[in-house]
């Protein structure tokens, strides 16, 4: 059936739709007139009133349980997603199908979060296993955050979906690449042998390890901050109950006489007082099904396997005192090197290597540390400074005359470039120098946590014996 309206006519609904967007949004004055996006768009003639971030964020929740009903596989990444009503937030989980470790990111991802034109993207934990063992998790809260545009017009209701199910995974899946990257230049992995180690040489005769790998004395403090939190979170639980309780008693005797717009008291009614009770109702339900010992072990064992807790931490700080006592071995200084040329130092150096330098690596890179540990002398220069000496030869700076050259002082300015030479000697006088001037790198080093930034500080005391560039 078709309705033709007036110019009159159409007019004050113009009006009437323009004062209402006004008053409460976009969303609400099409759930108000029973309206969709395309019908709002042809009484407006394309011209349409804004809609903006929060009513989008509305919107978006909306049209959530496209991603919550199911798994999602997008770009080699399975998503799931969970919805908490209580937060209005969207969590997610990403899990790397082609992971040798299983890998996976949980973390959160709300599509114009408090009303702004933005995704914000925080990750929370890493968690991987090999070979079906026991999964592993790592905190990584605050690590990796990040801040997307996301977009403020949509034509329908229909454009929404497909923005969430393309763009809205697109921008998650290449996000979660950035961070397995990141993360994988730094997990550490304790193995078994490292394991009996700590065992060795941390551990008095009349201490044990359990299968968790912790002391009685250990076991004993989880146990007790298990406890100890338990007891906390249920007397939160009774504390909120009271709370609630007093909203709801507070709502019951409000006098809704003086309010006359029945859609602003079917609004309070659906919106405040009805979810308050609900919530209450939730709350004593979850009180009356708490089991407190359930809750202590849930915690105990969050506290003994995740990272972060405190299990995680006694065994971390055993395999940390260890490794801190450990000598640089020849395999650290090798990726040492291979990560300062690759990447950490490349914006500063030159080297004059030997010809069959690949005989002595698969990488160049990984070559330059095995010839230098063999005995191996490597001259250095200032990138920028021999290059520019190298072109000042080729435009002809150095010409006498004809085909003669004056190659006395060519050789004499690219001379004057060098920084220095890394050898094996050099290498050995640079370690004093980083543990003393440089202990946090130092440490790093030897956790095998070291990143670019490290290995360029190495080499350049190395070559220098100082940090001179960056």
């Amino acid at each position: 059936m078709k309705i033709i309206l007036n110019e009159n006519q159409l007019g004050g609904l113009k009006k009437t739709l323009k004062d209402s967007i006004d008053n409460v949004g976009v969303y609400q004055t099409l759930k108000r007139y029973n309206l969709n996006l395309r019908t709002l768009s042809v009484i407006f003639n394309g011209d349409m009133p804004e809609i903006s971030c929060q009513d989008l964020y509305v919107m978006t929740l909306d049209q959530i349980k496209i991603l919550t009903s199911e798994p999602k596989i997008f770009n080699n990444h399975n998503f799931e997603f969970y919805y908490d009503h209580m937060a209005g937030s969207l969590q997610f989980t990403c899990k790397k199908l082609d992971s040798a470790s299983n890998e996976a990111l949980t973390g959160w991802a709300t599509p114009y979060w408090n009303g702004e034109c933005h995704i914000p993207i925080d990750f929370e934990y890493y968690s991987w296993s090999y070979n079906d063992q026991e999964r592993k998790e790592k905190d990584i809260n605050g690590d990796f955050n990040n801040m997307e545009d996301a977009p403020t017009e949509f034509n329908s209701f229909n454009d929404i979906k497909r923005w969430l199910e393309n763009d809205y995974l697109k921008i998650l899946s290449e996000e979660c690449d950035k961070v397995f990257k990141e993360i994988r230049k730094v997990k550490i992995i304790v193995s078994e042998e490292q394991y009996n180690t700590l065992k060795s040489n941390f551990l008095n005769e009349s201490e044990e390890l359990n299968q968790y790998g912790l002391t009685a004395d250990e076991m004993r403090q989880v146990d007790e901050l298990a406890e100890k939190e338990a007891l906390e979170g249920l007397e939160n639980l009774k504390k909120n109950i009271k709370e609630k309780e007093k909203a709801v008693e507070s709502h019951s005797k409000w006098d809704s006489s003086n309010v006359k717009d029945e859609w602003i008291l079917d609004h309070i009614k659906k919106e405040i007082i009805e979810p308050a009770k609900k919530e209450l109702e939730r709350l004593k339900k979850y009180l009356s099904e708490h089991d407190i010992e359930t809750t202590k072990e849930r915690i105990r064992d969050w506290n003994i396997y995740s990272a972060g807790g405190l299990g995680w931490s006694f065994r971390y700080n055993r395999y940390r005192e260890e490794s801190l006592k450990k000598s640089l071995t020849k395999d650290n200084i090798i990726d040492l090197f291979v990560t300062a040329l690759e990447g950490g130092s490349n914006y500063w150096y030159y080297m004059d290597l030997p010809k069959n330098i690949r005989s002595y690596g698969q990488s160049t890179s990984e070559a330059v540390g095995e010839y230098i540990l063999q005995g191996g002398y490597i001259e250095v220069y200032d990138i920028e400074e021999y290059r520019e000496v190298k072109r000042n030869y080729i435009d002809g700076d150095y010409d006498i005359t004809g085909d003669l050259k004056d190659d006395k002082s060519y050789y004499s300015d690219l001379e004057e470039t060098k920084l220095g030479y890394i050898d094996m000697d050099k290498i050995l006088e640079s370690i004093p120098i980083i543990k003393k001037d440089y202990p946090e790198i130092w440490e790093r080093i030897l956790l095998e946590e070291g990143d670019a930034g490290d290995a360029d500080v190495f080499l350049q005391l190395c070559v220098m014996g100082e940090v001179v560039f960056g």
